[in-house]
Formats: structure tokens, C-alpha cells, sequence
């Protein structure tokens, strides 16, 4: 209903907003409801309805403070990759486009999250190396979390300019989203972890080797 662009989001007012957002939480939850007749009552949609649209304006009002102006390229739109003889299916949950041609993209948590998940040899959480791999002038990578005691983006950037307005600090004061000094060869890095386990997959290796 907003369209792509955030010129669009940043036109409407936080009332109408709001009222938006609402009634889109209502009929999600209608709709769920209806699937569940005898589990769900009324009363409870109405919560969980106040619930997420709470939530939802939240995540919107942190997109309304970014500087830089950016369309939403892709939702949840199917990729395949082809990575040392395995072909994966994937589907990135949101990629924004810059007006310089540059790319964020964006996976989107319902709990706490940390973007040290994603780093090392082993990374527990190794979608967002994995989508940088398939497009070009990827110049950060976030997770949105969207989690009643936090909703923020978490990652890491190019360069300050990218996220500036959204990229707040930490209850420690630590930036949630930092820049990397080494961009290039960080996407590099990712590129070569997620081919090496890849590889490693296809040959069947199963040694016993606890990521923790």
C-alpha cells in the first residue's frame, strides 16, 4: 500500500500511518484466525493485532530516519545459486536499492540477534554472507530486528553515509551497525567461507567438529 519508495513512507504522516499499519495487523490476524476458530478468540486477536502493528510502526519509523533515500528492490524474491557443485534455492527477505546503485539487504529476525553470527569460519547464521554471493554492490548487510525489547538494524556497511539516521547505538554505546575498513575483502571472505562449507557438504565430510 506504500509502494517501494521511501519518498512515499516519508510523505505520510504518523497518524495516517498508523492507521494503516492497524488494519493491515487486523486482517493478518483475522486471517489466521479464522484458520483457527476454536483456538483463537476475539479478544486475543485484538492484543495481538495492537501487538504488531506497534511493532511494524516501529520497524517503519527506523526506515523514516534514514538519510539516504533508497527503493525496495526485492521481497522475499527466489534466487538460485550454484555454489562448488551444490545449487541452493533461497529467498532474501528484502534488498533496498540506493540511488547510487548500491545494495542493502536485509534478514529479518522475530528475536535478539548478533552480527557476530555471521562471521568466522563456521558462521551460525550464514544466509546474509550467502546473499552477497548473488548480487552486485552489495554495500551492507543488516538484520532487522524486530523484537519487543529492541527493534533496530544490526550489521555491517560500507560506509557511514549508507545507514546514517538508523545505524543508533547499542545500550553499551557500541554502534549496532558498523563500517568495515575492509569492505572488499570482507565480501570476499564471506564468498569464500560459504563455497569452502559448500564443498565440504557436497564431499561428505562429517568429521565431529562442534561450533561450540
Amino acid at each position: 500500500r506504500l509502494g517501494r519508495s521511501s519518498a512515499r513512507l516519508n510523505q505520510l504522516d504518523r497518524e495516517k500511518l498508523n492507521h494503516m499499519v492497524l488494519d493491515i495487523a487486523e486482517e493478518t490476524v483475522e486471517t489466521f484466525r479464522l484458520s483457527r476458530q476454536d483456538r483463537i478468540g476475539e479478544r486475543f486477536a485484538a492484543n495481538e493485532s495492537a501487538r504488531l502493528s506497534r511493532l511494524a510502526m516501529r520497524a517503519l519509523e527506523l526506515d523514516q530516519k534514514r538519510v539516504s533515500g533508497f527503493t525496495v528492490e526485492e521481497i522475499e524474491q527466489l534466487h538460485r545459486v550454484e555454489l562448488d557443485g551444490i545449487s541452493l534455492s533461497v529467498k532474501m527477505d528484502r534488498v533496498d536499492l540506493l540511488e547510487d546503485g548500491r545494495r542493502i539487504l536485509i534478514d529479518y529476525k522475530s528475536g535478539k540477534v548478533t552480527p557476530s553470527n555471521w562471521r568466522g569460519e563456521r558462521p551460525e547464521e550464514p544466509q546474509l554472507p550467502l546473499y552477497t554471493t548473488l548480487l552486485d554492490s552489495v554495500s551492507a548487510v543488516l538484520f532487522g530486528q524486530i523484537h519487543v525489547g529492541e527493534v533496530v538494524y544490526k550489521g555491517e556497511q560500507e560506509e557511514e553515509s549508507l545507514l546514517e539516521g538508523a545505524d543508533g547505538r547499542s545500550r553499551g554505546g557500541r554502534r549496532n551497525v558498523v563500517v568495515s575498513d575492509e569492505w572488499e575483502q570482507q565480501i570476499s571472505h564471506w564468498k569464500k567461507v560459504v563455497t569452502e562449507l559448500a564443498g565440504e557438504f557436497r564431499n561428505g565430510v562429517a568429521v565431529v567438529d562442534p561450533l561450540k
